[in-house]
């Protein structure tokens, strides 16, 4: 059965960066959202200054480097 993800800052994300497609999941009732690196300081920026959010701890930022993995894409973009 299939169980919409709440979260309070879901839905103004939506609506500020609506051509941003991003990547939410839930696990163990903690919530995820993957942002595309080229929104990343627009999305953290508005997470920061917008009065109804305030987040002003980042507690976790991933990055991976895949240029030594055959296969992988020519061209960045």
């Amino acid at each position: 059965m299939h169980r919409s993800i709440v979260h309070p800052a879901l839905e103004p994300l939506k609506k500020q960066f609506p051509e941003v497609k991003f990547l939410v999941g839930e696990f163990r009732d903690m919530v995820t959202v993957v942002v595309p690196r080229q929104a990343i300081t627009e999305v953290c920026q508005y997470l920061h200054d917008e009065p109804t959010l305030k987040y002003d701890m980042l507690a976790e930022l991933n990055g991976a480097d895949y240029l030594d993995i055959p296969g992988r894409r020519t061209a960045l973009p």
